[in-house]
């Protein structure tokens, strides 16, 4: 899931001025896109944080996948500022939810004695999504002549992530643990 969260990521913000272009928007539009994706992300990373304590992680994490599935399926569609607005809020949402669950799963799952053996195999991943995502999208829109196939290829992955979620649990010595 991480590294499909950096894949996807990378490459949206990286094709951002293009992606925009190609739904009528202006390049002008552009900062308004980070400024609603920035304070959605702050926002839910901060309620995240809270949440997590509260709520089952693999419910959170299921959520998180919905809500970035509908945004990356809903970015071919955008036409006017409102709906980019709307995009950008959802994306960053579910991506800082996103986030405030990768700082909280690793060490809930598996303790703290190995966690950077973990968490440096799991970024070392997410930098490999982060450096193939811009050049995946950007290919495919070459192939295909837009941005519509691979977005929709994004969604659908995001999707069977939802679908998988639920399913994440802590191996069963940590539930023993607990």
């Amino acid at each position: 899931m991480s590294v499909v969260w950096s894949l996807v990521g990378t490459a949206i913000v990286f094709n951002i001025v293009d992606l925009f272009q190609s739904r009528g928007l202006s390049r002008d539009d552009v900062p308004l896109f980070f400024t609603h994706f920035a304070i959605a992300m702050a926002t839910v990373q901060l309620v995240g944080g809270v949440l997590a304590d509260r709520i089952r992680l693999n419910l959170l994490l299921c959520i998180s996948m919905i809500g970035m599935t509908a945004s990356v399926a809903c970015v071919s569609q955008i036409e006017t500022l409102p709906a980019a607005r709307v995009f950008a809020t959802a994306l960053g949402a579910s991506q800082g939810l996103f986030i405030v669950l990768g700082q909280t799963i690793w060490p809930r799952f598996f303790g703290r004695a190995h966690l950077g053996k973990i968490r440096g195999t799991i970024w070392t991943a997410c930098v490999a999504g982060s450096a193939s995502g811009p050049f995946v999208l950007d290919a495919c829109r070459e192939l295909t002549g837009s941005f519509t196939t691979v977005l929709g290829a994004f969604a659908a992955t995001y999707g069977v992530l939802a679908v998988l979620a639920p399913l994440v649990t802590p191996p069963q010595h940590a539930q023993e643990a607990v």
